[in-house]
């Protein structure tokens, strides 16, 4: 188990990314910071969470990479907010696989002539300004916390967290 500075870090950055992901309208199926690092061929890692798409059918190839996008990087945003930090996503090993995510899913609708770095800045800015919302950090550190005392939460207890804290808009 990581050492407990370390261990709400993940927490939060696990969370980030699920707060993102169920205010765009996804549903959690799974979220931890125990994996099964066995269970897949991914790289290794301290955390792991699966959303659901309900309602997917009408969006466009463009609004499912822009979501994807905001969700990719929501963690490493939550993390830097919580540990006081101002990095870039590319900047720390721990964050490479959201920032390729990110910077991935914007080749596949950004015109060529639009610098991606500077579009994932500003897609970084938007996700600090949604974290900084009062409820909205609530439900994310209350998510943590419970993720932090669990280790792995089901559908259920998301929703018992979040329902204490409502996040849609």
């Amino acid at each position: 188990m990581a050492h407990d500075d370390e261990f709400t870090r993940i927490a939060y950055h696990e969370c980030g990314h699920v707060i993102m992901a169920e205010y765009l309208g996804g549903e959690t199926d799974l979220l931890t910071i125990a994996p099964d690092s066995d269970s897949d061929d991914l790289p290794e890692r301290s955390g792991e969470f699966r959303v659901l798409w309900i309602n997917d059918d009408g969006a466009s190839d463009k609004d499912i990479a822009l979501r994807d996008i905001k969700i990719a990087l929501a963690g490493p945003v939550a993390e830097m907010i919580y540990d006081g930090t101002q990095f870039t996503p590319d900047f720390l090993e721990e964050w490479r696989h959201d920032w390729q995510m990110a910077t991935e899913r914007a080749k596949a609708y950004l015109p060529k002539t639009t610098p991606i770095s500077e579009h994932l800045g500003r897609t970084i800015y938007e996700i600090i300004e949604f974290f900084e919302r009062d409820h909205i950090w609530a439900a994310l550190a209350s998510l943590a916390d419970a993720l932090e005392a669990h280790e792995t939460l089901e559908p259920d207890d998301i929703a018992e967290v979040l329902e204490a804290w409502p996040i849609q808009a």
